[in-house]
């Protein structure tokens, strides 16, 4: 899987995620990642937040979009060279 943040205004990650899983935030979480980010108030509709789980620890990225894709793979060489691939997740303001 790719995961691609463009414009990256804050985040809390651990060293390696196991079972990776994306999530929304609610507005209580917006808001309290928000504030301590110090990104000024005019930019916050120009911004969201994904929070990042898994067995191995959990984080956030504050970021303007995000896209999570999945590259096909071509039996016994590794990824397709036509770069097909899958969206599994985009959230962008």
């Amino acid at each position: 899987m790719d995961i691609h943040f463009e414009g990256v205004a804050a985040m809390r990650l651990v060293m390696r995620y196991e079972a990776l899983q994306l999530h929304s935030v609610d507005e209580e979480e917006f808001r309290e990642v928000f504030d301590s980010s110090g990104v000024d108030e005019k930019w916050r509709d120009s911004f969201v937040i994904v929070r990042l789980s898994s067995r191995s620890g959990e984080g956030y990225v504050q970021c303007a979009r995000i896209v999570a894709e999945r590259r096909h793979v071509q039996s016994g060489s590794g990824r397709d060279p036509d770069g097909l691939r899958d969206l599994l997740w985009s959230l962008n303001p």
